[in-house]
């Protein structure tokens, strides 16, 4: 294993005792080992992200092709709508709960 040594400032030093005074870590090599994996988790994160988005995205664009939408001209059926729609939500959640 090759040494590295680094140079930090005050408030650097002062997170990297908190973070060890948490238990969480057990020496700041482990600290530095999770906080160089973090970009990689990240970037699957933001890659599911991504791909949900991109799911999400074809199938309203599925459903508007197939006609299956709902017209909402004005403030009024707007806030109808969302008042049914959460009722939905709502019982629907209160169903899977029995």
């Amino acid at each position: 294993m090759a040494i590295l040594t680094l140079t930090v400032a005050r408030q650097e030093t002062d997170r990297i005792e908190k973070l060890l005074g948490t238990g969480r870590f057990q020496s700041v090599e482990e600290l530095i080992q999770q906080g160089l994996q973090r970009p990689d988790y990240e970037s699957n994160a933001d890659s599911a992200r991504e791909q949900s988005l991109l799911l999400a995205l074809q199938e309203g664009t599925d459903n508007i092709e197939s006609g299956h939408y709902t017209e909402l001209h004005s403030s009024k059926e707007i806030t109808q709508f969302m008042k049914r729609l959460s009722q939905k939500a709502t019982e629907s959640v209160l169903e899977t709960q029995k």
